[in-house]
């Protein structure tokens, strides 16, 4: 695919968030920008209830921080290991030299997908959903959030945790790093 072909993609991946399963669109607009995995899994049912009876009970966990009452929706979309990261050419996540991230060894990353209900968060509202959800799992964690017209990746900034996607300014798109 050229610049312009790979643009479009995007474009249209993005667009399809305006409608559809929030889950499939991700897994899609993934695909599109090059993570490809070829099973993927969800939740018994994408809510809350379900992301905490599964992964959050008797862990501890911030109800109120992760603003899970705002949580419409829920999912986990797949995991990403080393093996699927490393085979590929058309990955970008790198696991650096040592594959430790605050020393410890990242063999794979989560990716989860989450609508929330108001039209509007702040960037601190959802760097606390993040390190919530972080803090639950051995390795790092991203998270698609859609909320209002807005769509956004966030993850944890840790100095070996890189991810690059190359969007080549397509608009409406938000990406934070959030520190720990």
């Amino acid at each position: 695919m050229n610049e312009l072909e790979t643009k479009q993609a995007i474009a249209q991946s993005l667009n399809r968030f305006a409608t559809g399963n929030l889950a499939d669109n991700a897994r899609s607009l993934f695909g599109t920008l090059g993570y490809r995995v070829d099973k993927s899994t969800s939740l018994d049912a994408p809510t809350a209830q379900s992301f905490l009876h599964s992964f959050a009970d008797g862990r501890s966990f911030n109800r109120e921080t992760a603003l899970v009452k705002d949580w419409q929706f829920v999912d986990l979309l797949f995991q990403l290991t080393k093996d699927e990261i490393t085979g590929s050419n058309q990955l970008r996540i790198s696991f650096g030299d040592s594959s430790r991230v605050d020393n410890t060894i990242i063999e794979s990353y989560l990716f989860f997908a989450i609508a929330l209900k108001g039209s509007t968060y702040t960037r601190t509202q959802l760097a606390g959903i993040t390190r919530e959800i972080n803090k639950l799992f051995p390795m790092p964690v991203m998270l698609v959030f859609l909320h209002g017209q807005t769509l956004g990746i966030y993850i944890l900034n840790s100095p070996r945790f890189i991810f690059l996607i190359e969007t080549k300014r397509v608009k409406a798109w938000c990406f934070s790093i959030v520190s720990r």
